[in-house]
């Protein structure tokens, strides 16, 4: 009677099959198109994964299509693990730390080999039982390491159902499958829904994410201490100057403004630096003023990557009026803990606060800027 009656869910799901693969490949263009970071580039490859494997459901009688079902599912939980790590902090696999996904992929690249080599299907107990191991384990690794923490707005509701999704509808449902006496392709539908909601946080809080870049053409200087500091009123040239200098000596470095990126790599000749424009902009990407949450995440992002990062925050002013003084000064204050906690100097600039915005600035701890610094030394 069951079987019955889910023969007409399954024969509808095999005919819309080639809807999820189109929304992979369709979420692929879009991520690599908006989001060219870390967090996007291993979105990207975690997608393939998904569309690789809806097309060896898709045609499972085509030469290989076994091998490849057993590989893409041997190699899911570790991509997964690769893109939440990446999503939660730079300074995991930054650098020298690159190796460190080696020590996710390897182990998975092994299991495949040898499910490949021992003539095993995706739906034999051992894939998923492995699957489920290598679940359990990355939800451990994110909690111990702390990755877990740095979520912040929607981001854990928006990962807790992609993963959920994915581990319910993969290994448990491969699990259960034989138990029922079923055979039904949920997992193309379930995956897509589940890269849906990854591409959903990446593409809103990632976008702006940039390696921090320097441009060393001198050498010497001292160093900038860590924290926030402001220019007084008028000083705004002097701000940039000092971000100028540190870059130029060696600081990795990122700009935020209200002008325009080309003006200002126009002006300052650091052509590597990353700019981030704040404008309403429907045709350029710009970070809209008003979204200080996406800021936030990006400096903190920033921090992650590099110790010893140098911000400059142009037109503070600016922030206040689009995203109002308190939401604004929130925003500062997890960036002046960050800050503290990465050594990262974020340099603020303006010209039209109040003496009242002022005074509240300095109340969560941003300090006069220092008028004897230069730009940080590089061994």
């Amino acid at each position: 009677m069951s079987v019955q009656l889910i023969s007409p869910v399954r024969e509808l799901l095999d005919q819309w099959l080639l809807l999820p693969l189109f929304a992979d490949l369709g979420m692929i263009v879009l991520v690599l198109r908006a989001v060219r970071n870390r967090a996007g580039y291993t979105l990207t490859a975690l997608l393939a994964l998904f569309a690789v494997r809806n097309l060896a459901t898709i045609w499972p009688d085509a030469p290989g299509a076994p091998q490849l079902d057993v590989v893409c599912a041997s190699m899911l939980p570790a991509m997964v693990a690769l893109f939440v790590l990446s999503y939660a902090g730079g300074r995991r696999f930054s650098g020298a730390r690159g190796w460190r996904a080696l020590l996710l992929l390897l182990p998975a690249a092994f299991f495949a080999a040898w499910a490949v080599q021992a003539g095993l299907s995706a739906g034999d107990r051992a894939v998923p039982l492995y699957a489920l191991v290598f679940f359990g384990f990355n939800i451990c690794l994110l909690l111990l390491s702390g990755a877990a923490r740095s979520f912040t707005g929607e981001e854990p509701v928006l990962f807790a159902a992609a993963i959920t999704m994915i581990i319910v509808s993969g290994p448990v449902f491969a699990l259960l499958l034989p138990a029922l006496g079923l055979e039904l392709a949920i997992f193309p539908y379930t995956s897509a829904g589940a890269g849906a909601l990854f591409a959903m946080a990446t593409l809103r809080y990632k976008a702006f994410s940039a390696a921090p870049a320097a441009r060393q053409t001198r050498a010497g200087g001292t160093p900038l201490p860590p924290g926030l500091f402001i220019a007084g009123t008028g000083e705004g040239r002097r701000a940039r100057a000092l971000f100028l200098g540190a870059v130029r000596f060696g600081a990795p470095g990122v700009m935020v403004t209200r002008t325009h990126p080309a003006a200002v790599r126009r002006e300052t000749g650091l052509l590597a630096t990353p700019v981030i424009w704040l404008a309403n902009s429907a045709y350029e990407k710009s970070l809209p003023p008003s979204d200080v949450e996406v800021l936030s995440h990006t400096l903190r992002d920033l921090g992650e990557q590099c110790a010893g990062c140098v911000v400059l925050i142009e037109d503070l002013d600016y922030l206040v009026t689009n995203a109002g003084h308190y939401q604004t000064l929130d925003m500062l204050g997890e960036v002046r803990r960050q800050a503290e906690r990465a050594s990262m100097t974020v340099l603020l600039s303006s010209g039209l606060l109040t003496d009242e915005e002022r005074r509240d600035l300095r109340d969560i701890g941003v300090r006069p800027m220092p008028r004897d610094a230069g730009a940080p030394a590089r061994a």
